[in-house]
C-alpha cells in the first residue's frame, strides 16, 4: 500500500491535514501508522501528541492524558514537552483524578517553572496541599 511506502513525515502530513479538516478517523489511522511503522522516532512521539489533541478535543480526558504522557515518556525534552505536560495536567484535573493531577502539576513545575501553564500548575499544587490537610 501507499502507506507502507510513505515516510514518517509524509504520514504525519496526511494525518495533520486530516486532523485540521476534522476527519478524525482518517487522522487517527494515519497517526497510528506513524506509531506502528516508525516506533521510537520523533515522528512517532509527535503522532502521540497529536492523538492526545484529537482525544482531548473529543472530551476523552483519560485517553488524551495517556497520549500526552506517552509523548513526555518518549521525548521528555522534546519541543512539545511543556505543552504535553500541561495538557496532561489539565486532563487529570478534568477527570478529578486528584493524585494524578497533583503529580502532573509537580512535574510541570519541576520541568517548566516559567512555562505558560506554570501559574495553573502552582494553583493545582496549592489545592493539592490544602486537600492533604
Amino acid at each position: 500500500t501507499v502507506a507502507s511506502r510513505a515516510t514518517a513525515q509524509e504520514l504525519l502530513a496526511v494525518a495533520d491535514a486530516a486532523r485540521l479538516s476534522h476527519a478524525t478517523a482518517t487522522a487517527t489511522t494515519a497517526y497510528g501508522w506513524v506509531r506502528s511503522r516508525h516506533p521510537g522516532t520523533a515522528a512517532s512521539a509527535q503522532a502521540a501528541f497529536s492523538l492526545g489533541r484529537l482525544t482531548f478535543r473529543a472530551g476523552h480526558w483519560a485517553l488524551a492524558a495517556s497520549w500526552f504522557e506517552r509523548y513526555v515518556t518518549e521525548r521528555p525534552r522534546g519541543t512539545l514537552a511543556a505543552q504535553a505536560r500541561g495538557r496532561a495536567m489539565a486532563c487529570r484535573a478534568k477527570l478529578s483524578d486528584d493524585g494524578a493531577a497533583c503529580r502532573a502539576a509537580l512535574a510541570y513545575i519541576s520541568h517548566h517553572p516559567k512555562g505558560p501553564r506554570a501559574s495553573l500548575a502552582a494553583k493545582e499544587r496549592r489545592r493539592c496541599r490544602s486537600d492533604a490537610r
